[in-house]
């Protein structure tokens, strides 16, 4: 979620996709949190979606599918099923709008970023080398802050 500088200016609006309802889990209610805070932080709109639960792929395809269509400037996804989400995935590219993948690493081709949380610590957070040169395709890790 800190990257979204390098990806959006202000009144841009960001989508971050979850498994499931972040209520009922404190790893993705500390997600939700930190990308809406850092949404008010950077000006940016950020849109938190999620199916009504972790098991409902088509929900989660049918909130992704038409939000390039809605002008967002990039997608934050956790893919219920990578394989699943790999066409909807490929369409945002193709419209130009960058996705990163959370927590689960897709399965598309030429490669998607992913951050995958940790316990483990990790270097301090730098998201201007995140957004702008990050390698399609590598997985970077993040400390799970709860």
């Amino acid at each position: 979620m800190a990257g979204m500088v390098s990806i959006a200016s202000a009144a841009d609006t960001i989508v971050v996709s979850m498994k499931g309802p972040g209520a009922g889990n404190p790893f993705w209610a500390a997600v939700q949190r930190g990308a809406e805070e850092r949404g008010k932080e950077l000006g940016v709109n950020v849109v938190v979606l999620a199916p009504p639960t972790e098991s409902d792929v088509a929900a989660q395809i049918a909130q992704i599918e038409d939000q390039p269509a809605k002008g967002v400037k990039g997608i934050v996804l956790a893919p219920t099923d990578p394989n699943a989400l790999a066409p909807v995935v490929d369409e945002a590219i193709a419209d130009g709008v960058p996705v990163v993948f959370v927590d689960t690493k897709g399965i598309n081709a030429g490669g998607v970023p992913t951050l995958e949380p940790t316990t483990r610590p990790v270097r301090r957070w730098r998201p201007n080398i995140f957004a702008t040169t990050w390698p399609p395709g590598r997985t970077w890790q993040f400390c799970r802050a709860l």
